[in-house]
């Protein structure tokens, strides 16, 4: 605490010249008193008379008040003398006292070296208790800081007994009932220095060896451990403090206790721990850019084992791996360090070595970016985590193609047997009618395979990332649905209700649209409850055509709806009945949907039953158009 002036310093020696000046002062002070009780008395004559003492009094006691003792004895002094010499008014001639007014004279100096003694007396004492007060003020005010402070202070005596303590003393003290004893007089107490575990002895405390040596010791961490709990951390120092003279009369000692902080430093250690283990041993790439310039700041082993083990640490991305200069990554970096959005990625493909002199190869990887805050909330870089999905991108792209190679081979048997059976047909028009069954029955199978086929083969294209060709042209799909339930109600009975008031035209692709027709109400057939009616409305607005499919029975369950548009997906509700499909017609819905700009959604419960929802610009030609 910064040592202020005590005013009781205020009567210490003054140097000589100030001391002769400070006295020359009071003098003048007094004497100024004096003749201005003679001036007054001069003026006031015709109502006082010759009572040459009256306005001395006064004189002597204000000198006193003002200029304490030197300027009251100098108001006596001077008032004395003019009391000897005085004016005569109105002559303005000197007079002399006589010897018979000695006894008065010598009263007035007495009773004026009184006054002032007394005045001198009452000063001081005013002054003595203005002090107290001011240094009672200050020990409270230093009090209540010392008391409000997140530190325990203790001022110990010159003999290490305790004076006073403010804040929480249980840090240092241990209540032992009447009296509190200081930690290091506790035998049951074991005080650690916690850097090197060394067993503190009494002198080797900070307060001790401030008081022992008369110096300040810098705050150190201890370890205070008690008999059954768990050890306490403190972190010390002192500081001696010294009487008027320069000599130490005691120490001042401040204790923190920082266990909370230990704790959670060895808390965050351990986490620290935990994510340096999972980030260098996941298999997963992952790497930590810093700032604007996408700096690599960390990156786990599997993420440089992508790039043959290259230097990363410290360098720019580009600088690092030049190979990815024009590739979108570092504009993701950007939109995410800009927005503060995570970006995911999914089999994107990235052109770069795997090793330092190797030949470029395409590579595909999973990844997400995550934009990382500093302590501020301020972006201070940018999280990659990174999966390469290389091979299974191939052997996804390998089938797909096997598929469609396969498909479109097994076509051409299929078309020389429709061809074949169309021939036998026209040559027997007079055979039996069962053999005209038979070959009618053989059509129509080579022409159920055939579409199961074109199926397969469009689901492939869809996988592979490829469009459905489509034909856009002006149609009504109501025309378009009236033929296909007429169809279907030839199959499966009069199970069909369209709701379409009026035409409903536009710009679609018709055998698109009967094909989503087909695989929505046959899903309805194949799934739905078969004593109930499957209902198909359609709705337009202004900019969009509504297309719904609904059928009631057992729903869909929800684990499955959000996957059911996908290949070779049917609902596990559904997968205990006898098969009837490979799971490609709701793919194909999706597919041939977009196809023609729109979307498709779904919606199933016991309540509502299942719904399917095609949605469909009214001229798609806009849509292909704006997508291409």
């Amino acid at each position: 605490m910064k040592r202020t002036k005590s005013r009781l310093e205020d009567d210490a020696p003054l140097p000589a010249r100030r001391a002769v000046l400070h006295q020359a002062t009071q003098v003048l002070l007094g004497a100024l008193f004096a003749v201005l009780a003679t001036v007054l008395q001069n003026v006031l004559w015709e109502w006082i008379g010759p009572s040459r003492f009256i306005l001395y009094y006064p004189a002597i006691i204000f000198a006193a008040l003002l200029g304490g003792l030197t300027a009251g004895i100098s108001a006596i002094g001077i008032s004395a003398l003019l009391a000897v010499y005085y004016f005569i008014p109105p002559t303005g001639t000197f007079a002399i006292a006589s010897l018979r007014e000695s006894p008065q004279l010598v009263a007035f100096i007495l009773s004026g070296i009184s006054i002032t003694i007394l005045n001198s007396l009452l000063i001081r004492r005013t002054r003595e208790l203005e002090k107290a007060k001011t240094v009672s003020s200050q020990h409270e005010r230093l009090q209540t800081i010392l008391d409000t402070l997140p530190v325990t202070t203790v001022i110990l005596d010159s003999r290490h007994r305790v004076i006073e303590t403010h804040g929480n003393a249980d840090q240092v003290f241990i209540d032992s009932g009447e009296h509190s004893t200081p930690i290091w007089e506790n035998t049951n107490v074991r005080c650690l220095w916690t850097n090197n575990d060394q067993t503190i002895g009494a002198r080797d405390w900070p307060s001790m060896q401030a008081l022992l040596n008369n110096v300040v010791v810098a705050p150190r961490e201890i370890t205070i451990v008690r008999p059954g709990e768990s050890p306490v951390h403190i972190l010390t120092g002192a500081a001696p403090f010294r009487d008027s003279g320069g000599h130490v009369i005691g120490a001042v000692v401040a204790i923190q206790e920082i266990s909370l902080l230990r704790e959670t430093e060895a808390l965050l250690a351990f986490e620290r721990h935990k994510l340096d283990a999972i980030f260098q041993l996941s298999p997963a790439a992952m790497a930590l850019w810093r700032g604007p310039g996408m700096v690599f700041e960390l990156a786990n082993p599997a993420f440089q084992a992508l790039f043959g083990g290259r230097d990363l640490k410290g360098k720019e991305f580009l600088e690092a791996l030049p190979e990815f200069e024009g590739q979108p990554f570092t504009d993701y970096f950007r939109r995410v360090m800009e927005t503060g959005e995570s970006f995911t990625g999914r089999e994107v493909l990235a052109k770069h070595r795997r090793t330092k002199d190797g030949p470029i190869e395409d590579r595909y990887y999973d990844f997400c970016y995550v934009r990382i805050n500093d302590w501020e909330g301020k972006p201070y870089g940018v999280y990659d985590h990174a999966i390469d999905v290389t091979e299974r991108v191939q052997e996804r792209e390998l089938r797909e193609r096997f598929v469609a190679a396969f498909s479109h081979d097994l076509r051409t048997p299929l078309t020389a047997v429709k061809m074949s059976t169309q021939l036998l047909t026209r040559r027997w028009a007079e055979a039996p009618p069962e053999a005209q069954k038979i070959t009618s029955r053989i059509a129509e199978n080579i022409d159920r395979a055939d579409q199961m086929i074109r199926d397969l083969l469009d689901v492939s294209r869809l996988k592979a990332g490829e469009n459905i060709q489509i034909e856009i042209g002006y149609c009504d799909l109501r025309n378009i649905a009236t033929d296909v339930l007429g169809d279907l109600s030839t199959i499966h009975g009069n199970r069909f209700t369209l709701q379409a008031d009026k035409p409903i035209k536009g710009f679609w692709d018709s055998k698109g649209i009967r094909r989503i027709l087909e695989n929505l109400c046959g899903n309805a057939i194949k799934y739905g409850a078969p004593d109930r009616a499957i209902t198909v409305s359609i709705d337009q607005t202004e900019e969009k055509v509504e297309i719904r499919v609904h059928n009631e029975g057992n729903p869909i369950p929800p684990e499955i709806q959000s996957k059911i548009f996908e290949p070779f997906r049917r609902a596990s509700s559904v997968e205990t009945r006898k098969p009837r499909g490979w799971g490609l017609g709701l793919a194909l819905v999706k597919g041939l949907t977009e196809a023609n700009g729109g979307t498709v959604r779904l919606n199933s419960s016991p309540d509502t039953g299942t719904i399917f929802t095609v949605i469909l610009p009214n001229d798609a030609r806009k849509q292909v158009s704006r997508a291409a």
